[in-house]
């Protein structure tokens, strides 16, 4: 074999496996750091749920604008999608796993839509009137017999297996 031919592999270490515990004393996350973590979040939680709560008015409102262009003006469509990704994101963060759920459904969804029509939209009116329904209701989790029965069928039409 040529030098040209030969392949060398490279296992970097695993740094992060030196920070979690290992379950000798010596080693792990520091807990007095890992509860004022907790706390931190914690503190945070009502802000990042009222801005939760604004980004649900506003996915309804492009809502209303997608739906009365018929599904055609891709720049709302465009901005839905970055406003759903934006509560996937931070749905399991804040304590809502469902919407982190629907949203990332509902991104999924308008990526792969090249054409609106009719059923299209009612798609993702779906999908934003769930979303408006677990902040709405405060459904927090991502066990929600009810929220999962409609995910799943949802997530059938929009092509991810449950």
């Amino acid at each position: 074999m040529t030098d040209e031919t030969k392949v060398q592999i490279f296992n970097p270490p695993n740094r992060l496996k030196t920070a979690v515990d290992d379950g000798r004393a010596t080693k792990g996350i520091d807990p007095n750091l890992l509860a004022k973590a907790e706390k931190a979040m914690e503190d945070v939680k009502p802000q990042v749920e009222a801005h939760m709560k604004s980004e649900v008015a506003r996915l309804s409102e492009l809502m209303g604008k997608v739906s009365a262009s018929g599904g055609q003006d891709r720049a709302m469509l465009n901005e839905m999608y970055r406003t759903a990704f934006e509560l996937k994101g931070q749905g399991t963060s804040a304590g809502y796993g469902m919407l982190t759920r629907f949203g990332d459904s509902l991104c999924r969804y308008i990526e792969a839509q090249q054409n609106m029509g009719a059923k299209e939209v009612a798609i993702v009116k779906a999908h934003v009137d769930s979303i408006a329904a677990i902040m709405g209701r405060a459904i927090t989790g991502d066990s929600n017999p009810i929220g999962l029965a409609i995910a799943a069928e949802l997530e059938k039409v929009v092509g991810r297996p449950t």
